[in-house]
């Protein structure tokens, strides 16, 4: 999360940069090839979005054509095209790899995840993944995959009640799902592909336990898990 709102202060810091060397350089070329006011084209250049304002001044307001530019700003756009690609890559990486909570909502989304991942909050995901949605809000686990061959896990706090109330709704278009369930060296394992229904799992106590979906070449996954109590 730290690593997302970093990359993106960067993003607007590298905007902003870009913004000072375009309105300097259109100043100072401005007092050599327009006849109008330097400042009036600096506000064009910098008000009008989409770089547009820049078309207008290179088309309509450098009427002294005959008059040799006073410099070039090919420099600045080179450094900003290098500080804008390594910011980019820094905040699409921090957007897949990190959740973005929000009254105890965790929520990530990625196009693609390889290898082992662990947010925050302990919710850790392992293998190889397309499309991969998740989210876990109070008593809900909601879990969707394009495709994936992999894990993922949570590890909720239930009690007696929510124990006995563990309700799975699982969906694969192709491949298999497994939830496994663990706790101090307990583990049951369902097979829930295609499966609606409460779950068994007598001999877990109130506490923390680790809920894994595990995914073997699955496509158009849905599942949800629910522990009402």
């Amino acid at each position: 999360m730290v690593l997302l709102v970093s990359s993106a202060i960067a993003l607007g810091v590298v905007v902003a940069v870009l913004m000072l060397f375009l309105g300097l350089w259109t100043y100072k070329d401005a007092m050599v090839k327009s006849d109008q006011s330097p400042a009036l084209w600096v506000l064009v250049v910098l008000l009008i979005p989409n770089f547009l304002g820049l078309v207008v001044y290179l088309l309509v307001g450098r009427t002294k054509k005959q008059h040799p530019a006073p410099g070039s700003f090919k420099k600045p756009l080179i450094a900003f095209a290098v500080l804008t690609g390594l910011t980019f890559v820094v905040f699409i990486g921090s957007a897949v790899n990190f959740a973005i909570t929000e009254g105890g909502h965790f929520t990530t989304t990625s196009r693609y995840v390889s290898g082992t991942m662990i947010d925050a909050f302990g919710n850790a995901r392992r293998g190889r993944f397309l499309g991969l949605s998740a989210s876990h809000r109070n008593q809900e686990w909601n879990l969707s995959v394009v495709r994936g061959n992999g894990s993922v896990q949570i590890s909720p706090r239930l009690n007696d009640d929510e124990l006995a109330q563990i309700y799975v709704v699982g969906y694969a278009g192709e491949g298999e799902i497994f939830l496994r369930l663990e706790q101090d060296g307990m583990v049951e394992e369902f097979h829930i592909t295609q499966f609606s229904g409460l779950l068994d799992i007598t001999g877990f106590t109130p506490g923390r336990v680790r809920m894994i979906a595990v995914l073997e070449n699955a496509e158009d996954v849905w599942l949800n898990v629910s522990w009402r109590g």
